[in-house]
């Protein structure tokens, strides 16, 4: 995933646990990447973190359209890019 991003291996990843969820953040929070299901308090720790970009799986919204666009749309208005993997 780093290297997707355009970022060395040797960039520094920490892991905080929400919800018993593994959120990965890049270079101090500018980049999140998780891949377990989203909930709300994963919302609020992401939005807490104020990211540039937020990288996830598609099957994190379980097929729920709605929530995946109301997601998209908060990030967008904190000015935050959602890529979707």
């Amino acid at each position: 995933m780093l290297l997707k991003a355009g970022l060395p291996l040797t960039t520094k990843v920490e892991t905080h646990t929400v919800d018993e969820q593994a959120i990965y953040s890049v270079e101090s929070g500018k980049l999140l990447f998780f891949f377990d299901d989203y909930n709300e308090s994963v919302k609020e720790f992401i939005f807490t973190l104020k990211p540039k970009r937020v990288v996830c799986l598609n099957r994190v919204f379980k097929n729920n359209d709605q929530t995946l666009t109301n997601f998209q749309l908060g990030l967008k208005d904190s000015g935050c890019e959602l890529q979707i993997i």
